[in-house]
C-alpha cells in the first residue's frame, strides 16, 4: 500500500460563510492534512463487495421497539432501538472495530489532524470525502456534521423533555451554548464543504479515548430545520434561520416527526416503516450507501426487525430466520435439541453479574466483610445453577472481550485471587476486623449467638446486618438459598428485599440508600471512563455508585484518564494495575459473564456477532445462500 506523505495545504475562502453574518473581512484558514487514515477510501471500495444485495432476513428481538429511532431522545433505549439506529446510520468520522478499537474512519475522512493547543485544550480538524450522499440522493457535507453537534447540544433541543441533555458536552463552550448563553458553539468550527474542526475543552477528561469524543456522524439539515442554514464565525459555528423548539417539535416530535418516521439517512439501511402493533420496524438497503469502514456493505436487501415474547430456537421454524440474544436456559435448550439444522452464534456479554457495595455504610464499608462475603459463594455450581453453564467467571472489573484482558490475560490469571468458597477464611477475616460481640456486648459465641456486633471507638454496638436489593431472577434466588444460610451460620445477616429493576437501580444511585448490598448486570460502554466509575474524592460522584474512594484505585484510574491517547503501553499497564487492585479491595463481586447466542437457519452465512460486533455490524457483513 502506498502511503501518501505529501503535505496538503488549502487556501479554504470563508468569504461564502461569513456572508451569513455579513462579516466585512473575508477570512482564510489554512488547513495542513498531517495525519491520514491507513487506507485510503478507494483502496477500501476497491476491495468490498460487489454483489447487488437480495433476499430478505425476519429477525425476533427479546426487547421490543420504543418507537424512537433517532438519537439524542431519552427513550427505553432497548437493544431493537439500538440496532435500528445503527442500520441507518452512516459516515461516522470515527468507527469501532471489530477488534475494539477506535479509528478514523476512512470511507468517510480523506485527512484529519489533530492538534494540542496552548491553552490544555485539544483541536481536530476533519476533511471529508466528497463522494457521501443520503438516502435521497442528497450530498453530505461538512455542514451536516456540524449541524449534528449544533443541533444536540442546542437549548432549543434541551427545551424538550425527553431530550438528552448531555449530547457534546466535551466541546470548548458547550455550557453557554447549550443554556442559551449564547448562539455560537466555540468549539465547533465549520471551515469550508468539506472541512470541520472541533475543539475538546482542557477540562474533558475523556483523554485515552479522545476520537471518541469526536465521533460525529451527519443529520439531513433539510429536514430537521428546512431554511436553516450552518454559518461560522471567529466565535464559532451557529445556525442561521428559523431555527426554533417550535421548529423542532413539528420536524422531529411530531408523530410523523424524523424521530418517528427517519425518512433520508445516511447509512446501510433506509427506514421503511414501523409497525407499532406488530411491534416491528422494516429496513430495505440504501443504493447510495458506500460502505464501513472495513468495506463491507449490505448483501441482504430487507431486513424485517419483530419482537417476540417467546424467544427460542423454535422460531426458526415459525417464518424467522435469525433469532437474537439467547443465554441460559434457552440457549442449553437450543444446544440440546437436534428437531432440525440451525446454526449457532455464541458470543461473550460485554459485562458481567456482579454484587455491589456501598462502601460508605458501616459493615459493607469494611473491605474484609466485602471479602468474607466473596469467600462464601458456591462458584462452582454459580454458572450452572444460573446460567445452564452458559457462562464464565469474572475475577475483577473487566470483561474478557475488552482488548485489553486478550493482551493481559495470563498475567492477570496468575495475579489475581479467585475467592474461591471457604468458610473458614471468611470467618477468619470477619473475626480479625474486630466483629466479635453479640447483642449485649458479651463475646460472640457460635451455636448460640446469631448475629455479630462490632464496637466502634465509642463503645456503640453496630450489628453485622446486610440490607440487600435485588431484582426477581435467577441470580437472586441462587444467592438467597446457597450465600444468605452460610452466612448466617458464621454471624452475617443478610436481609433480602426483592424489587423491580428500574426501583433497584435508581437507589444505586442514590447518595443515600437504605441498602448496603445489590446485585445486578452491569455492561461496559465501548470507552469505559475508569476515572468516572473510581473518581478522586472530592469530585463528583459520576458512576461511582459504590461511594468507593480507595485512593490507590482512584490514583490509578487519574493515571489512566491522563494517558496520552494511541499510548496503548502505559494505557495496559495501568489497566492492570487497576484490575489488581479492585481485585483487592471489591468494591463489588463480580460473578460471572454470560455466554449469549443468536441462531439463524442455514441458509444465514458469514454472520458473526461478537461481544464488539452487534447484529448490526454483523448483518451487513452477512449474505443468504
Amino acid at each position: 500500500m502506498k502511503r501518501i506523505t505529501a503535505v496538503i495545504l488549502a487556501l479554504l475562502c470563508l468569504c461564502c460563510l461569513f456572508s451569513c453574518r455579513q462579516s466585512s473581512k473575508i477570512q482564510y484558514v489554512t488547513y495542513e492534512a498531517e495525519h491520514y487514515t491507513s487506507l485510503t477510501q478507494a483502496e477500501i471500495l476497491s476491495s468490498s463487495a460487489d454483489a447487488k444485495a437480495s433476499g430478505s432476513l425476519k429477525v425476533a428481538f427479546s426487547q421490543k421497539p420504543s418507537g424512537i429511532f433517532m438519537d439524542g431522545i431519552i427513550s427505553e433505549d432497548t437493544s431493537f432501538d439500538k440496532a435500528v439506529l445503527d442500520l441507518i446510520t452512516g459516515y461516522s468520522t470515527v468507527a469501532y472495530t471489530k477488534e475494539g478499537k477506535y479509528i478514523v474512519d476512512p470511507v468517510t475522512v480523506n485527512a484529519y489532524r489533530a492538534v494540542s493547543n496552548t491553552d490544555g485544550t485539544t483541536t481536530y480538524t476533519f476533511m471529508i470525502n466528497d463522494d457521501l450522499y443520503y438516502s435521497d440522493g442528497t450530498k453530505i457535507t461538512a455542514a451536516d456534521y456540524v449541524f449534528t453537534v449544533l443541533l444536540l447540544a442546542s437549548s432549543e433541543w434541551n427545551y424538550f423533555q425527553n431530550a438528552e441533555s448531555n449530547h457534546y458536552y466535551e466541546f470548548l463552550g458547550y455550557k453557554s451554548y447549550h443554556t442559551g448563553a449564547i448562539n455560537y458553539y466555540p468549539g465547533v468550527r465549520y471551515l469550508s464543504e468539506n472541512i470541520f474542526s472541533l475543539t475538546i475543552s482542557d477540562d474533558a477528561d475523556n483523554t485515552f479515548y479522545s476520537l471518541s469524543s469526536v465521533d460525529v456522524y451527519p443529520l439531513p439539515i433539510g429536514v430537521i430545520a428546512p431554511g436553516v442554514r450552518v454559518c461560522d464565525s471567529s466565535d464559532g459555528a451557529y445556525l442561521d434561520g428559523d431555527f426554533s423548539s417550535v421548529l423542532l417539535n413539528k420536524t422531529v416530535f411530531s408523530s410523523d416527526g424524523y424521530a418517528y418516521l427517519p425518512s433520508v439517512t445516511s447509512g446501510p439501511y433506509v427506514f421503511e416503516k414501523y409497525n407499532q402493533a406488530q411491534n416491528s420496524v422494516e429496513l430495505s438497503v440504501n443504493e447510495n450507501f458506500l460502505c464501513r469502514y472495513d468495506g463491507a456493505r449490505p448483501q441482504i436487501e430487507k431486513l424485517i426487525l419483530q419482537y417476540s415474547d417467546d424467544v427460542s430456537y423454535k422460531l426458526l421454524k415459525r417464518g424467522y430466520d435469525l433469532v437474537l440474544s439467547l443465554s441460559g436456559t434457552a440457549l442449553s435448550e437450543a444446544k440440546e435439541s437436534d428437531a432440525f439444522d440451525f446454526d449457532t452464534h455464541e458470543y461473550l456479554r460485554r459485562g458481567f453479574a456482579q454484587i455491589m457495595f456501598s462502601c460508605d455504610q458501616q459493615t459493607t464499608g469494611s473491605e474484609s466483610v466485602r471479602k468474607a462475603i466473596a469467600y462464601l459463594i458456591p462458584y462452582s455450581t454459580l454458572t450452572s445453577d444460573v446460567v445452564s453453564s452458559n457462562g464464565s467467571r469474572v475475577y475483577s472489573f473487566y470483561s474478557q472481550s475488552m482488548w485489553e484482558y486478550s493482551k493481559l490475560s495470563d498475567r492477570l490469571g496468575e495475579s489475581l485471587t479467585l475467592y474461591d468458597q471457604s468458610l473458614k477464611t471468611a470467618e477468619e477475616l470477619i473475626v480479625k476486623d474486630g466483629w466479635n460481640y453479640n447483642y449485649n456486648g458479651g463475646h460472640f459465641q457460635k451455636g448460640v449467638d446469631t448475629v455479630r456486633y462490632k464496637k466502634t471507638a465509642d463503645g456503640t454496638l453496630v450489628p453485622l446486618i446486610i440490607e440487600w436489593a435485588n431484582s426477581d431472577c435467577v441470580l437472586t434466588d441462587f444467592l438467597y438459598k446457597k450465600l444468605l444460610p452460610i452466612a448466617y451460620s458464621i454471624g452475617i445477616k443478610i436481609n433480602s428485599t426483592t424489587l423491580p429493576l428500574n426501583t433497584l437501580l435508581s437507589y444505586v444511585s442514590q447518595k443515600s440508600s437504605p441498602y448496603q448490598m445489590y446485585s445486578f448486570g452491569y455492561g461496559f460502554t465501548d470507552s469505559p471512563a475508569f476515572w468516572y466509575y473510581f473518581p478522586s474524592l472530592g469530585d463528583d460522584i459520576g458512576l461511582n455508585f459504590n461511594h468507593c474512594y480507595d485512593a490507590e484505585l482512584c490514583k490509578i484510574a487519574e493515571d489512566m484518564k491522563n494517558t496520552a491517547p494511541g499510548d496503548c503501553e502505559k494505557w495496559l499497564e495501568l489497566f492492570y494495575e487497576f484490575q489488581i487492585r479492585y481485585n483487592q479491595i471489591l468494591p463489588s463481586i463480580p460473578l460471572y459473564e454470560d455466554v449469549y447466542a443468536d441462531l439463524s437457519t442455514t441458509k444465514l452465512k458469514n454472520y458473526e456477532p461478537s461481544a464488539e460486533f452487534s447484529f448490526s455490524d454483523a448483518v451487513i457483513r452477512a449474505f443468504l445462500d
